[in-house]
């Protein structure tokens, strides 16, 4: 007998030297098992399971004098001595069997990564073209006037009349006391024109070419009032859409796989398993953080400008990449802000293009009196004649010349006409033919913010498996 307990005293030293060659300090019960390596961006069954984690933490595996590829091979005979349990963001590993020894475990998780802006600053850098001469035309009522044929040398009045001319359409009415709807529903006139001038006027395409080559002097003017005035009022929504909480860019899933040092686990002991600690001092940790002065655009807004460095890196080529550039938006959240304005009521537009339409109109109107009368010197058929046309006053009361009529307010609607026209070009072309136009030419910065959370763990494998020396007993003698 005291043969045989020597011998087996003998034997269980030698087991234990061997463990020793395998095994550091034993773990405290419960201890959280150390990272190996860094996070490798996609989940296992994309990056080719754990040996293709082992493969892209070689250095750092062999830095730790571990073999790559034992790290990245799975056997399955060693689960017997062991048993895992996961729950959300931490896993237990126990090793319940003394068959087999465990050196790591490698696993996979499904974390979230969510960028969202503030503090966002767009804006034109120049000028552009919403509108053209062809709309301002549109926007323009129809234009009043009287003309007056005098006779030369004596400048005694021959025929006087008054007039509409419709700048779409080149025609000229007549608009005198006949008119039972006066054109801008302004005031019916009290007298009546020259029917012989009526017949001259109806028609006159040389007097329209007159007109309309006058008024084309402030025309451009114009136009380029209502381009400058429309990129404002584009500025004071996209203000109006940043001065929200945040701009959500969007939400990406990111997998990612991981590996655990359990060079240390002992029989009787069990390990955890923590993402928060997989996560620390890796690229995943730089994920959550903010950037300031981002440049963005609403049509080339890129993610990585919103990200440190260390993550574009890690990224860079794999499918977590390719499901950043699907999941965050690069139009910077634009159609949210023309569902901003085309939500808009009519009336809220019109609030919100007040300043755009008043200087407008008061550019309109300074432009009307400054072309004042024109003196046409050509009367077909009359070479003895020439003839005035005096513009009614956009503004305010118009004085006849050469007439009995009083004096009245020929624009009375001007305002709230020329409104509801804007109002429902801003409502259409925000959503069409100025929806490329602004989302190409609006830039600027903003302060964006990331945020990850780590997510739950989806699977967890043994690697570096090798099997235990089995103890051995001498039979007695």
């Amino acid at each position: 007998m005291r043969q045989l307990i020597t011998v087996v005293t003998a034997t269980g030293l030698t087991v234990a030297l061997a463990a020793g060659l395998f095994l550091s300090q034993p773990l405290a019960f419960g201890a959280d098992a150390a990272p190996l390596g860094s996070p490798v961006p996609g989940s296992l069954s994309q990056i080719g399971g754990p040996a293709g984690w082992a493969e892209a933490n070689a250095d750092a595996l062999s830095d730790r004098g571990l073999d790559p590829a034992a790290a990245g091979q799975v056997n399955s005979a060693a689960n017997s001595a062991f048993t895992t349990s996961l729950a959300g963001d931490e896993a237990t590993i126990a090793q319940t069997g003394s068959d087999w020894r465990a050196g790591a475990a490698v696993g996979d998780a499904t974390g979230e990564v969510t960028l969202r802006a503030t503090a966002a600053e767009v804006g034109f850098s120049e000028t552009h073209s919403f509108f053209t001469r062809s709309d301002l035309i549109g926007l323009m009522p129809k234009l009043t006037f009287s003309f007056a044929t005098y006779t030369r040398g004596t400048n005694n009045l021959q025929y006087w009349g008054h007039y509409a001319l419709d700048l779409s359409s080149s025609q000229v009415t007549p608009d005198d006391k006949s008119m039972l709807s006066p054109p801008n529903s302004h005031p019916r006139l009290s007298v009546s024109n020259s029917s012989r001038l009526d017949v001259s006027m109806v028609g006159n395409t040389t007097l329209t070419s007159t007109v309309k080559e006058s008024l084309s002097t402030f025309l451009d003017p114009g136009v380029a009032r209502l381009n400058q005035n429309t990129q404002r009022i584009y500025q004071g929504y996209a203000e109006a859409y940043a001065e929200q909480a945040s701009i959500n860019l969007g939400t990406a899933s990111l997998p990612y796989s991981f590996g655990t040092d359990l060079s240390d686990l002992a029989v009787g002991d069990d390990v955890s398993v923590n993402l928060a600690d997989v996560v620390q001092s890796s690229w995943l940790d730089d994920l959550s953080g903010q950037t300031e002065q981002v440049p963005v655009s609403f049509s080339q807004f890129d993610w990585r400008d919103a990200m440190a460095p260390s993550v574009v890196e890690a990224v860079a080529g794999s499918a977590v990449e390719q499901a950043f550039n699907n999941a965050f938006d690069e139009t910077f959240g634009y159609q949210n802000l023309v569902n901003l304005i085309a939500g808009r009521t009519d009336a809220e537009v019109a609030g919100d293009i007040e300043d755009m339409l008043t200087e407008f109109l008061d550019g309109l109107t300074s432009d009307v009196d400054a072309w004042g009368a024109k003196r046409i010197e050509e009367i077909g058929g009359f070479p003895t004649w020439y003839g005035i046309l005096r513009m009614d006053k956009l503004s305010g009361q118009t004085t006849f010349t050469d007439s009995k009529q009083q004096a009245l307010t020929m624009y009375p609607n001007l305002v709230s006409d020329t409104s509801k026209k804007i109002v429902k070009i801003v409502k259409d072309r925000v959503k069409g033919s100025w929806y490329n136009l602004a989302a190409n030419n609006m830039t600027g910065t903003a302060t964006v913010v990331s945020e990850f959370t780590p997510g739950t763990i989806e699977h967890l494998q043994l690697t570096a498996v090798e099997a235990a020396a089995p103890a051995t007993t001498a039979s007695p003698s």
